[in-house]
């Protein structure tokens, strides 16, 4: 398996839930709306746009392979190196993937890029978990298939409801694209 870049988006504070009071309730004493300021030149625009998901990797989180089946400088780290020229390749044909330690937040979806060369070695599906225990106990978001690379460095998204949150990530590619024996 090898991939560019792999993120972890957080959706809309509307789909997600991933803003600071998200989903607490109002004081008894408190109606909705009493904390905003009222602005008389607003108009309402119900052609308004969600926020655009955001990764909540960063290049500095932790990142653990599942396993060392990988050439020097293809590594675990590069996969969230916000670098889409450099790969992580782990020549595992199954159950690849790594572990990332983040800040934590709720994610609702996955951006992965593929890499610069052998499409056949492209992720073809995926499980993610999240653990809140240092990785010691996981419990699975999602899981599904990821829609096939027409080119090389071609970031997919897919996007699945998830409410909680979670500072450890497990993203892991249980087969890739082609395994030699499908070709």
């Amino acid at each position: 398996m090898q991939i560019a870049e792999i993120e972890l988006l957080t959706g809309a504070p509307e789909a997600g839930g991933d803003e600071p009071g998200d989903n607490e309730e109002p004081d008894d004493n408190e109606e909705p709306g009493d904390n905003e300021e009222p602005d008389d030149n607003e108009e309402p625009d119900d052609n308004e746009e969600p926020d655009e998901p955001e990764d909540i990797t960063f290049p500095e989180d932790e990142v653990v392979p599942t396993s060392d089946n990988s050439p020097g400088s293809e590594q675990a780290l590069n996969a969230i190196d916000d670098n889409p020229s450099t790969k992580y390749l782990n020549f595992d044909k199954v159950d690849t993937g790594l572990t990332i330690t983040t800040g934590g937040g709720v994610v609702t979806g996955l951006a992965l890029t593929s890499a610069n060369d052998a499409p056949d070695r492209d992720p073809a599906n995926y499980i993610l978990s999240g653990s809140n225990d240092d990785g010691a106990t996981f419990t699975e978001i999602a899981s599904g298939d990821i829609p096939e690379f027409v080119e090389r460095l071609e970031r997919q998204t897919v996007s699945f409801e998830n409410d909680l949150a979670y500072m450890t990530y497990e993203p892991v590619s249980y087969t890739n694209l082609k395994l030699p024996n499908n070709m």
